[in-house]
């Protein structure tokens, strides 16, 4: 999550042995300047009377016929009026979930590569604060499977990543880390320059061999073009809009990640609605493979999912699978691959919804 604080108050106090009679008193106007606030657009505002009709619970049809905003309008703002990632944020958050990156005096495009975030976590008490909300979260784990990090490797929060992460093997060690490095199309952009075209490479090497030594597994996500790729056959995806991108990730991460949320039952337990529940830990040692010891693995989804009828490994299920991961070979088997399948979302026979399994 990036964000940078461009605001800053010096205030300097000059202690002298004037007198009184000796000061100088300036005359003058002050002018004050405020910028508006961030205005919310309409899907916000949908979330106003859904906020209120949790709180209250009086007249309930009253207020939201009143407060009903049209589908097609929501849709409409999302699809025009999107700026931030707030914009499109439905979740939360908890006062110790973010954690502001201040003090950072460039544009957030300019930080851009792994050397230029790298003392960005250790200066001043950052790294001691992110630590904290770290530590709020896990204290409040009965037993905790893991941490999973969803990071944008492309720029500068790459190396402050790496120094988190680090953090993370000294201070909770034996604990399952599994890394998202996630990227959205803008990053994948041509560089006009032989220059910057060098720094992109060298960033891409460091960023890789560095984070991919601090997790049990990582997993690259981010296709250069997502809506011209297979992966959106049935999507209208508009690549210039992170509201879309984001939406097919997170859908992905989500299904991914299912497992680890699910219920273990035992070998006579009633598996009518779930299956194979699995921790954190599970997950990786599967992947990783118990020979090979894989690092990396590939990511593929098939949206929506296909109806699931009859025999599931007769169903076109994989040939469905498209890759999320980018610079992957379909062509290409590898025959002591391991794979895990996550199925959410899918109708099965009368159109009926199908169970998860995993």
């Amino acid at each position: 999550m990036d964000s940078i604080d461009f605001s800053m108050v010096s205030v300097f106090l000059f202690l002298t042995e004037w007198k009184c009679s000796e000061l100088i008193h300036r005359r003058g106007t002050v002018s004050t300047h405020r910028s508006k606030p961030h205005e919310k657009n309409l899907f916000l505002q949908s979330l106003d009377p859904e906020q209120h009709l949790q709180m209250d619970d009086v007249d309930k049809g009253h207020i939201a016929s009143q407060n009903a905003i049209p589908d097609e309008e929501i849709v409409q703002s999302l699809e025009s009026s999107v700026q931030i990632w707030s914009d499109f944020s439905k979740v939360h958050f908890h006062p110790q979930s973010l954690y502001e990156l201040s003090g950072l005096w460039m544009d957030a495009q300019d930080f851009d590569n792994y050397g230029i975030g790298k003392d960005a976590f250790s200066e001043g008490s950052r790294g001691e604060e992110m630590s904290d909300r770290l530590r709020f979260f896990v204290e409040e784990c009965d037993h905790i499977q893991g941490i999973q990090f969803v990071v944008d490797d492309a720029g500068g929060f790459s190396s402050v990543a790496a120094d988190f992460m680090e953090y993370i093997a000294d201070e909770y060690a034996g604990t399952p880390v599994l890394l998202y490095a996630v990227r959205g199309p803008g990053s994948f952009m041509n560089s006009r320059s032989q220059k910057r075209s060098i720094s992109r490479s060298l960033h891409d090497a460091v960023s890789f061999s560095r984070l991919s030594s601090l997790c049990r597994l990582f997993v690259p996500v981010g296709l250069p073009s997502l809506g011209t790729s297979k992966a959106s056959t049935y999507l209208s995806i508009d690549d210039q809009k992170s509201y879309h991108c984001s939406a097919v990730y997170a859908a992905a991460l989500h299904s991914l990640s299912l497992p680890s949320r699910m219920q273990l039952f035992g070998p006579t337990a009633n598996i009518n609605f779930c299956s194979g529940g699995m921790d954190m830990n599970g997950l990786a040692q599967t992947l990783a493979g118990q020979s090979r010891q894989n690092t990396i693995a590939i990511l593929d989804a098939a949206m929506p999912a296909p109806l699931l009828t009859g025999n599931l490994y007769e169903q076109p299920m994989l040939q469905n699978l498209q890759p999320l991961t980018p610079e992957t070979m379909d062509e290409v088997e590898d025959t002591q691959s391991v794979e895990a399948l996550t199925i959410h979302g899918c109708l099965g026979s009368g159109m009926q919804n199908s169970p998860a399994h995993a």
